[in-house]
């Protein structure tokens, strides 16, 4: 009884009660966090962002780009940033930031003669309808040598519109190595609530005897971060 009407005061004043693998603070014996919903979106990704700007770089890709917070600081750091997004959704409508190009499309429909040092993806592949599509596309748009950086948001307990999928770092990291890419050196950068994997491109040729079952994950063990095998722990990595 008293953990309903506490539940009911937090949500009330903007805590979001929710199953979370960071611990949160302890109300009455109950976990919470801050609904990142709430939050200024400047802060997504921050951690990620200031790793990758001092990336030996030129050009940025900033896909799913919202509000453009991360575009301009990119192209404050001298990168020169192109934008690809929808432009339809909360961030994007109440973003005041001009003089960065961007291409309002769905970015499995976007076409470029060039490609990107880095493709950055922060809090977009959690609502991509094709998971394999988008990575594919991501691959596509990156130079031979580039950058990719993803972040993903902590699984959380409710629905939330727009969020298709729930990620962990090492289903993140399976996903991409499906797509063909060895990501055994990759990175992982935590943030508030989130997780950042950023690696640098590097094409490989997947085993020809996978069965999308049981057993995959070691056949692919050589292109996943050491820490990540079959029925591992999926946060169990080495973080930067």
């Amino acid at each position: 009884m008293i953990k309903d009407i506490a539940r009911k005061i937090l949500s009330f004043i903007g805590l979001n009660i929710r199953f979370s693998v960071v611990p949160g603070i302890s109300i009455f014996g109950i976990n919470i966090h801050k609904d990142p919903r709430k939050g200024n979106a400047d802060f997504r990704g921050n951690y990620a962002l200031k790793y990758c700007t001092n990336l030996k770089i030129n050009s940025v890709l900033d896909v799913g780009s919202g509000g453009k917070e991360h575009a301009k600081t990119f192209a404050n750091n001298g990168f020169d940033v192109l934008c690809v997004d929808y432009g339809t959704s909360v961030y994007a409508k109440a973003s005041t930031i001009d003089g960065v190009k961007t291409v309002y499309c769905d970015f499995i429909n976007f076409k470029s003669d060039t490609k990107f040092d880095l493709i950055w993806a922060s809090h977009v592949i959690e609502h991509q309808k094709n998971v394999g599509l988008f990575v594919d596309k991501i691959i596509e748009l990156c130079t031979d040598d580039g950058y990719v950086c993803i972040t993903i948001p902590d699984p959380h307990r409710h629905l939330w519109g727009g969020h298709l999928t729930l990620w962990s770092p090492g289903l993140l990291a399976y996903n991409i190595a499906l797509a063909g890419l060895d990501i055994s050196d990759a990175i992982f950068i935590r943030g508030t609530l989130e997780t950042s994997i950023i690696f640098q491109l590097k094409k490989a040729i997947l085993p020809d005897n996978l069965t999308f079952d049981s057993g995959d994950i070691e056949k692919i063990s050589h292109l996943l971060p050491s820490s990540l095998n079959e029925e591992s722990d999926p946060w169990n990595i080495k973080w930067l």
